[in-house]
Protein backbone atom coordinates (compact mmCIF):
# COMPACT_ATOMS: atom_id res chain seq x y z
CA UNK A 1 0.00 0.00 0.00
CA UNK A 2 1.33 3.22 -0.71
CA UNK A 3 1.51 6.78 1.43
CA UNK A 4 -1.19 8.22 -1.11
CA UNK A 5 -3.32 4.77 -0.09
CA UNK A 6 -2.67 5.30 3.82
CA UNK A 7 -3.38 8.89 3.82
CA UNK A 8 -6.43 8.48 1.81
CA UNK A 9 -7.51 5.52 3.97
CA UNK A 10 -7.11 7.88 7.12
CA UNK A 11 -9.03 10.90 5.90
CA UNK A 12 -11.66 8.19 5.08
CA UNK A 13 -11.15 7.11 9.16
CA UNK A 14 -11.51 10.42 10.23
CA UNK A 15 -14.53 11.54 8.52
CA UNK A 16 -16.11 8.07 9.91
CA UNK A 17 -15.22 8.72 13.20
CA UNK A 18 -16.27 12.45 12.90
CA UNK A 19 -19.86 11.16 11.52
CA UNK A 20 -20.15 8.66 14.04
CA UNK A 21 -19.52 11.22 16.95
CA UNK A 22 -21.96 13.71 15.45
CA UNK A 23 -24.26 10.94 15.35
CA UNK A 24 -24.15 10.12 18.68
CA UNK A 25 -24.19 13.30 19.81
CA UNK A 26 -27.57 13.76 17.98
CA UNK A 27 -29.05 10.77 19.25
CA UNK A 28 -28.15 11.29 22.35
CA UNK A 29 -28.88 15.34 22.40
CA UNK A 30 -25.59 16.59 23.61
CA UNK A 31 -24.98 19.77 23.09
CA UNK A 32 -21.44 21.43 22.02
CA UNK A 33 -21.90 23.43 25.39
CA UNK A 34 -22.14 20.09 27.27
CA UNK A 35 -19.23 18.68 25.85
CA UNK A 36 -17.35 21.61 26.23
CA UNK A 37 -18.25 22.19 29.91
CA UNK A 38 -17.80 18.21 30.55
CA UNK A 39 -14.43 18.00 28.34
CA UNK A 40 -12.57 21.46 29.22
CA UNK A 41 -12.36 21.60 25.09
CA UNK A 42 -13.33 24.96 23.61
CA UNK A 43 -16.94 24.47 21.22
CA UNK A 44 -14.94 25.70 18.21
CA UNK A 45 -12.33 22.29 18.68
CA UNK A 46 -15.23 20.53 19.14
CA UNK A 47 -16.67 21.24 15.69
CA UNK A 48 -13.60 20.74 14.29
CA UNK A 49 -12.85 16.83 15.61
CA UNK A 50 -16.46 16.60 14.79
CA UNK A 51 -16.72 17.95 11.52
CA UNK A 52 -13.59 16.07 10.71
CA UNK A 53 -11.81 19.26 9.79
CA UNK A 54 -9.32 18.15 12.15
CA UNK A 55 -7.31 14.60 13.80
CA UNK A 56 -8.64 13.63 16.90
CA UNK A 57 -5.78 12.89 19.79
CA UNK A 58 -6.69 9.84 21.58
CA UNK A 59 -7.03 11.52 24.95
CA UNK A 60 -9.56 13.90 23.22
CA UNK A 61 -11.31 11.30 21.38
CA UNK A 62 -11.57 9.65 25.03
CA UNK A 63 -12.78 12.66 26.48
CA UNK A 64 -15.33 13.24 24.01
CA UNK A 65 -17.07 9.10 24.28
CA UNK A 66 -16.90 9.78 28.07
CA UNK A 67 -19.20 13.22 27.57
CA UNK A 68 -21.64 11.14 25.44
CA UNK A 69 -21.78 7.75 27.58
CA UNK A 70 -20.23 5.59 25.18
CA UNK A 71 -17.61 3.11 25.29
CA UNK A 72 -14.22 3.43 22.71
CA UNK A 73 -15.23 -0.15 21.12
CA UNK A 74 -18.71 0.68 20.71
CA UNK A 75 -17.99 3.38 18.64
CA UNK A 76 -14.32 2.11 16.94
CA UNK A 77 -16.84 -1.08 15.57
CA UNK A 78 -19.38 1.05 14.38
CA UNK A 79 -16.62 3.83 12.75
CA UNK A 80 -14.85 0.02 11.28
CA UNK A 81 -18.59 -0.52 9.62
CA UNK A 82 -18.92 2.81 8.11
CA UNK A 83 -15.01 2.78 6.52
CA UNK A 84 -15.55 -0.97 5.05
CA UNK A 85 -18.91 -0.05 4.03
CA UNK A 86 -19.30 -1.24 0.00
Amino acid sequence: MSIEDLDEYALAYRHALAAELRNERETRGVTYDAMAAYTGMQIKTLHRYLSGERDMPFGRLHAIADALDISLPDVMRKVEERVHQP
